[in-house]
């Protein structure tokens, strides 16, 4: 019993050891994410998302979603407004917003998490050296939540970290709507039940 204790200790402690330097040391004054929308009218969808893709390597970005008519792309900050100006030039822009969000008090906040959690496992650690059977056991539990709420507030803090190191860029893309043809009324009685998309059809 007491070993596996050890074994869970040294594994809430690795937990912590192994993350990033960024991620032990204090959140900086200011921690924002940065995306541009776009809404692009474009004739060809599938050839305007390879031609965007093709350009990915040049501004070091990759696609993070590509769904229909929505794509999903990851950049260094530095390149944002370049790869935006090329992408706008593939099509239409209906649309253009630049989103700044603050995520700083969050960071803080989880950071305070990830302290207040080890504080909590180092306590319990003190504990286990004084406790009988009965509040081993208990001891063991409270570890074990511990454990696993800090590798949550840890995984929160990783991923709202990547989004303040790399910019997006969200493009949504709309297709030109079907040109309807005014259809007049023919000398011909015929042609006058025939539509002329079913005419346009046979050519």
């Amino acid at each position: 019993m007491y070993r596996w204790l050890q074994m869970m200790i040294l594994l809430g402690l690795l937990i912590y050891m192994q993350m990033p330097n960024h991620l032990q040391a204090q959140t900086p004054q200011r921690m924002e994410m940065l995306q541009i929308n776009l809404v692009l009218k474009v004739l060809d969808l599938e050839g305007s998302v390879q031609k965007i893709r093709d350009q990915m390597p040049q501004y070091q970005a990759f696609p993070k979603l590509t769904h229909q008519q929505r794509l999903i792309i990851r950049l260094p900050i530095s390149q944002l407004h370049l790869f935006s100006q090329v992408i706008e030039k593939m099509g239409v822009v209906i649309d253009k917003q630049l989103v700044r969000s603050d995520l700083t008090e969050e960071l803080k906040q989880l950071e305070a998490g990830i302290k207040s959690k080890r504080e909590i496992l180092d306590q319990l650690q003190k504990l286990i050296s004084v406790a009988d059977m009965a509040n081993t056991l208990e001891i063991e539990r409270q570890m074990r939540s511990m454990i696993r709420e800090l590798e949550d507030l840890q995984g929160r803090m990783r991923a709202q970290f990547d989004r303040t190191e790399l910019a997006t860029i969200e493009v949504s893309f709309t297709l030109p709507e079907r040109q309807s043809i005014n259809q007049k009324l023919s000398s011909i009685p015929i042609l006058n039940d025939l539509s002329v998309d079913a005419l346009l059809r046979r050519f």
